[in-house]
């Protein structure tokens, strides 16, 4: 069964309820011993033979919550992966080739959960390339979708989308040279750096379309665009990098490397935007825009609100304290969620929390001791410790 499956892997150390072993005293000749033997005879097994050697080690703390839940309605098949198993590659291939074939095992009324750090480190990364494959590309099509509504020039967005990829190629070739693994956080950068790296080209964009529409030639709007524009994305560019550098005062190095990488990111893409924008606009072929976008009716309503609203700050203070007493009431009732991911019916959030409302909770503690020929395991000393620390 699912311990064949183990062997088969390679796996060490595989530890069930078919081959622990237990110790029982007992008496020899009348004098106190010792006995140290498998909990189950495979000599003698049946299912009545099974229940009452369970039954009889069911509160044993060496083995309750190690193999088995406290009502021993969910057993454990343990096993270790070998150090030179342990990488990414391997990992994914065996917790693959493990999930499918325990799958035949499964039916009405048995689950089986693969379970333990290598295990989740092989189906969070795999739910991360999934996810974020699907995010992305979202994304892209989102903002450019969004872009050409309002712009209505592939040239121009192209140009903006092709000034920002030099910074996430520059990322990612500091982060191989660094040894620093993409994780669940910096592998959000780049659709971060290219929504903040954007913003920038947008101003850009749209001060260099109203300097070509009142006549001016290509050349000096492109200047007068980015020199009255580089100080003002600076100063935004400088003050966004600033807020990721203050996440470094945490201890945990995901978001520290998350922090700094966000920071250089947002700095890169101000720094490479103001060097090949001008470039890639000084290839444009001046003509007639098409600004329906930009003039739609509803975006023309909203910016109309917007300055009457200017008019009566009263207004909009009563109005907006009463949102903010209101948004406040409903964040109290905020629950924290541990988990990082959310995948559905296949989610890891949901293994995980199903096996620790058995039993196995993640403040669980295992120790592994070895013996020695001068100090052998099942030591009376070592019995006293083990009972004193339990």
């Amino acid at each position: 069964g699912v311990v064949a499956i183990f062997e088969e892997l390679k796996l060490q150390d595989i530890t069930w309820i078919g081959n622990v072993d237990v110790a029982e005293n007992l008496f020899e000749n009348g004098e106190p011993a010792l006995s140290i033997h498998p909990m189950l005879d495979k000599y003698k097994i049946t299912d009545q033979y099974i229940r009452e050697r369970l039954l009889k080690y069911k509160e044993d703390r060496l083995y309750k919550s190690f193999l088995w839940n406290s009502d021993q309605t969910v057993f454990v098949i343990n096993g270790n992966l070998p150090k030179e198993l342990n990488d990414d590659l391997n990992r994914k291939k065996i917790e693959g080739e493990i999930t499918n074939k325990i799958s035949a095992f499964e039916k009405p009324g048995r689950k089986l959960v693969l379970n333990g750090i290598p295990a989740v480190r092989s189906k969070f990364l795999k739910a991360m390339n999934r996810e974020q494959l699907i995010f992305f590309g979202f994304g892209l099509l989102l903002i450019f979708l969004i872009l050409y509504y309002f712009y209505r020039s592939f040239s121009q967005i192209l140009f903006s989308f092709f000034s920002i990829i030099p910074t996430y190629l520059l990322l990612m070739a500091i982060m191989g040279v660094m040894d620093r693994p993409i994780t669940a956080l910096t592998s959000f950068m780049p659709l971060i750096i290219m929504v903040i790296g954007l913003s920038d080209n947008i101003h850009i964009l749209v001060h260099f379309r109203k300097a070509l529409q009142k006549g001016g030639n290509l050349k000096t709007s492109i200047i007068d665009s980015f020199s009255e524009l580089s100080t003002p994305c600076f100063i935004t560019a400088f003050t966004t990098a600033a807020s990721y550098v203050s996440l470094v005062t945490t201890e945990i190095s995901i978001i520290v490397d998350f922090a700094l990488l966000s920071a250089f990111g947002i700095l890169n893409a101000y720094l490479w935007t103001f060097v090949y924008l001008p470039i890639f606009l000084s290839y444009y072929s001046v003509e007639k825009f098409n600004n329906k976008g930009l003039s739609s009716i509803w975006l023309s309503l909203i910016i109309n609100h917007s300055k009457k609203m200017i008019l009566k700050p009263k207004i909009v203070i009563a109005f907006s304290t009463i949102i903010l007493i209101i948004s406040g009431l409903l964040a109290s009732t905020l629950k924290v969620n541990a988990y990082l991911l959310n995948d559905g019916e296949k989610q890891i959030s949901k293994d995980l929390t199903w096996v620790e409302n058995k039993g196995f909770g993640i403040f669980q503690v295992n120790i592994y001791m070895e013996g020695e020929k001068s100090r052998v395991i099942h030591s009376a000393e070592n019995l006293k410790w083990m009972e004193k620390f339990q």
